[in-house]
């Protein structure tokens, strides 16, 4: 083929391009696909179509919001740093009976300690109710036993520094067990604090 038909031929194509695409009217292209531009017949102003399809532009100031997303179902609950209930307070035995508050010496006691005195079994247990903490657990000792008396001893075991303690304050029952009922006999209580190992 000759190089003066072929390029005839080229620009014959071309012309036929460019005489379909004015046919349809003018486009604008503006960082997307060419869109057609509607002329008015009367001569005014021209104006660009959308294409169907495609959204409406946001206005000045709108925000949009994102979906919304349900929390995840397998949530973990947040743990608390509240101290743990204080174990339920212990009063006397239900069959206990009461020693006469004459028949108590406390004055080896601190001041404001408890020294309500009880007997039970028959008078052969004698103890009372004490309060103790998480650190400091208290027991009885039977201290002596006479005729006219019995010693008891409230023993303090200090475990602080063996871990950490529990915040709390209890009432617990301390009590001794005698050789022969209490009677009549003085209750002589005193303390004495002991360091755990």
């Amino acid at each position: 083929m000759r190089p003066s038909l072929r390029f005839g031929m080229l620009g014959a194509a071309v012309a036929a391009g460019v005489l379909t695409l004015s046919a349809c009217g003018p486009t604008t292209q503006v960082g997307g696909p060419a869109v057609p531009t509607i002329s008015n017949p009367a001569g005014g102003s021209s104006s660009t179509a959308p294409p169907a399809n495609s959204p409406a532009p946001p206005t000045s100031g709108s925000v949009t919001a994102p979906p919304f997303s349900p929390p995840p179902r397998n949530t973990l609950p947040i743990p608390t740093t509240e101290p743990a209930p204080a174990p339920p307070a212990s009063g006397p035995p239900p069959n206990a009976g009461p020693v006469p508050p004459n028949e108590v010496d406390a004055s080896g006691l601190p001041a404001g300690t408890p020294h309500d005195v009880y007997t039970e079994n028959g008078g052969r247990t004698v103890g009372l109710v004490v309060e103790q903490s998480g650190c400091r657990e208290v027991h009885g000792e039977l201290a002596g036993e006479s005729a006219g008396k019995i010693q008891l001893v409230l023993v303090t075991v200090d475990r602080s520094g063996h871990g950490m303690c529990p915040q709390y304050v209890r009432s617990v029952r301390v009590s001794v067990d005698l050789t022969a009922p209490l009677g009549e006999r003085v209750v002589v209580l005193t303390v004495r604090t002991d360091r755990a190992n």
